[in-house]
């Protein structure tokens, strides 16, 4: 995908542009943001652009996305760029030394040899140090760009050795028209659980969480405990549906924050139906529970105990099902 054609991060895109124009990329990046919201897709593009055959079509600094080396890099398939993500919880300094050793080679056919490490925060002391040291003195023609929705969790001195790079959330409508794209591709992105609305809803302006590599555990997540939820409002059997709900335990942080995700819908959902049926006495308590649960998605950052995590969102369902007699 071209720049031209990201959906959205208009902000992301004018700074990165503008570097290019002025011949002044850094040698290292800090894309930080949510999930899902673009970070790897405009990494993918920026290298694209500084490798495609074709970069300068009609005055435009872009990727053509036909060329061979930019398919490749689609395909994270590119001799010259290396992509890095965390081996189970980490990345260890053996991978960083690789990256190291890779960037010390000549390109093969590339102007600019470059590395993606995806969910940079998860480098262990001693690979974030290894890594240091290459911030400090980069090979020539080489870019390092580093991806986290966590920046905080990386050490000071590597994020002041990196140009940052905020993605924000997606507008409904950008997260819809991405939806749209992804449901109409050749490669059947996506298989709705639920209608575009309400997946652009859900999703919170992070289209990328329904790509097809994630989905699937996403829309199971999402199935099982909406089940559970929308047994409880409509038979008004809370006390046994939300047990179940109790055991119904992520299985990790991904599968948590999801969790939050869908029962923050729910709430916004059953405040949205009491207004509508001026229903107002029970408006404060699903309004302090949404709070929380907002609050408590902001600490996922953290390494919060899952077990005692999801015992607290049960309890916050529960007392907001309450009144599932209405």
């Amino acid at each position: 995908m071209a720049f031209k054609d990201i959906v959205g991060q208009q902000k992301a895109k004018r700074i990165i542009q503008g570097m290019l124009k002025k011949g002044r990329l850094p040698h290292a990046l800090l894309f930080t943001g949510e999930p899902g919201v673009g970070k790897l897709l405009m990494a993918k593009t920026l290298i694209k652009v500084l490798n495609c055959r074709h970069w300068n079509i009609a005055g435009e600094i872009d990727s053509c996305d036909i060329c061979r080396p930019c398919q490749l890099i689609d395909n994270l398939n590119f001799a010259d760029l290396l992509f890095i993500k965390p081996e189970g919880t980490q990345i260890k300094i053996e991978t960083v030394r690789g990256v190291i050793d890779f960037l010390s080679m000549s390109p093969y056919e590339a102007r600019i040899k470059s590395v993606i490490i995806d969910d940079a925060d998860k480098l262990n002391i001693s690979a974030a140090n290894a890594l240091l040291k290459t911030l400090e003195e980069p090979p020539e023609d080489s870019l390092i760009i580093l991806i986290t929705e966590r920046p905080d969790m990386l050490p000071d001195t590597i994020r002041s050795r990196c140009v940052r790079i905020p993605f924000t959330p997606l507008s409904e409508e950008e997260s819809s028209e991405v939806i749209n794209r992804l449901k109409n591709s050749s490669n059947g992105l996506v298989k709705s659980l639920w209608p575009i609305d309400a997946l652009s809803l859900l999703i919170e302006g992070r289209p990328g969480l329904i790509a097809e590599e994630g989905f699937d555990k996403y829309r199971k997540t999402i199935k099982q405990i909406s089940e559970l939820l929308d047994g409880a409002s409509k038979r008004g059997d809370q006390k046994s549906d939300l047990h179940q709900l109790t055991n119904f335990l992520p299985q990790d942080r991904e599968e948590l924050s999801i969790s939050i995700d869908v029962a923050l819908i729910f709430l916004r959902n059953r405040l949205v139906s009491y207004i509508s049926s001026g229903i107002n006495e029970y408006l404060q308590v699903i309004i302090k529970n949404y709070k929380k649960l907002s609050n408590l998605k902001n600490l996922m950052q953290f390494n919060l105990n899952q077990k005692i995590t999801w015992n607290y969102i049960v309890s916050i369902l529960r007392e907001s099902y309450e009144d599932s007699k209405h």
